[in-house]
């Protein structure tokens, strides 16, 4: 399932410096796609049924139905994967990003996601973990393209200390500020990155939000009704599960779907529904562990009254831990005509594993 193309480094306006890792569009927004130019979209995907538990799973019924040419949520990693820093790639969902909030929207209208207590503290482990690998090494590059005359003979420690200064909870401004100093003065020498220093700390630490590590770690160990009661925190628990980096592989973001004529779900992307294809790329066990986890998924969100299924998908979560975001290999990929003679088009799809 495509959800986040390449975006050019540090192009964003610049935030308020007062702690403004704010999201632009809350994750859960949703996006419709007219299916033809020129014709009326249809109204969020939101909208087309209500809330409540049974709505939650026409929701997904719907969504299953229609595919992602109708119907697909916005995504965005947020700073938890590294930047393409070339066109034409994105990240890909393997269990689609659209089922995983339908997953979270249904366990709280339920009140069921404390039941999920163990897996989600895998889960925001293992995120915090793709946090700091993954901001650190964007971190590097964007620095070192903006301010090189400064940061281009840093020791990787130097680097190391503003991932874990933004994750303790420090604004874009007052990491600039903290890693350097007088720069904000307009007599300095290289004031001119001043802002466009800030708008890289805003677009990396993006996903930690108003929250902290910390308050992220402690809101989904705590018990009882302290459990996720920090609102802030919780925000960042839920996109930590909608990009858990075992759900993810890199690739082209043109594919074959299955809208085209050609498609074929052992080799193309899912859409809207699990991408079977991922089987290619990715080892045995880690696809035998999603596999499941997406079943699971589907037999609560089939009938969320009944919890019994919710502790083996808690297991599942904490087993997706031991797996990585699955990076672009050339050679695990090919060009095919997905057109006609008169009107060739062409798509890339994996190749079979020999």
């Amino acid at each position: 399932m495509k959800t986040s193309a390449s975006k050019p480094a540090a192009s964003a306006p610049p935030q308020s410096s007062s702690r403004s890792h704010k999201e632009s569009a809350s994750s859960g927004e949703s996006i419709v796609q007219s299916a033809q130019v020129g014709t009326t979209a249809p109204p969020p995907f939101h909208q087309m049924v209500n809330s409540s538990p049974r709505g939650l799973a026409q929701r997904h019924a719907i969504s299953r139905i229609f595919g992602a040419s109708v119907v697909q949520r916005a995504g965005d990693p947020e700073g938890l994967m590294p930047e393409h820093h070339a066109s034409g790639f994105t990240y890909h969902h393997i269990i689609p990003e659209n089922k995983l909030h339908s997953l979270w929207e249904t366990l709280e209208s339920k009140d069921h996601t404390r039941l999920l207590k163990g897996g989600l503290g895998s889960v925001v482990d293992r995120g915090l973990d793709q946090l700091k690998s993954a901001a650190l090494g964007n971190i590097t590059l964007d620095l070192k393209k903006e301010i090189g005359e400064v940061t281009g003979s840093w020791e990787s420690s130097k680097f190391e200390a503003i991932v874990a200064d933004a994750i303790a909870g420090k604004s874009p401004e007052q990491l600039a500020d903290t890693h350097f100093p007088g720069l904000k003065d307009p007599s300095h020498e290289y004031h001119g990155s001043y802002l466009p220093i800030k708008t890289i700390f805003n677009k990396r630490f993006k996903v930690i939000g108003e929250s902290t590590g910390k308050n992220v770690t402690d809101t989904v160990a705590a018990e009882e009704d302290a459990f996720m009661a920090d609102a802030n925190a919780k925000a960042v628990v839920n996109k930590l599960l909608m990009w858990m980096p075992g759900n993810i592989h890199r690739g082209p973001s043109k594919r074959v779907t299955p809208g085209d004529a050609a498609f074929d779900k052992d080799l193309d992307d899912g859409g809207d529904s699990f991408e079977e294809a991922a089987k290619q790329v990715i080892s045995p066990e880690h696809f035998a562990t999603i596999k499941s986890l997406d079943q699971k998924i589907d037999a609560y969100l089939g009938n969320p009254s009944d919890t019994s299924v919710l502790p083996d998908l808690g297991k599942l979560l904490e087993k997706m831990k031991a797996f990585s975001v699955t990076d672009y290999k050339p050679e695990n990929w090919e060009e095919v005509n997905v057109g006609t003679k008169k009107k060739p088009k062409t798509a890339s799809r994996l190749r079979k594993k020999v």
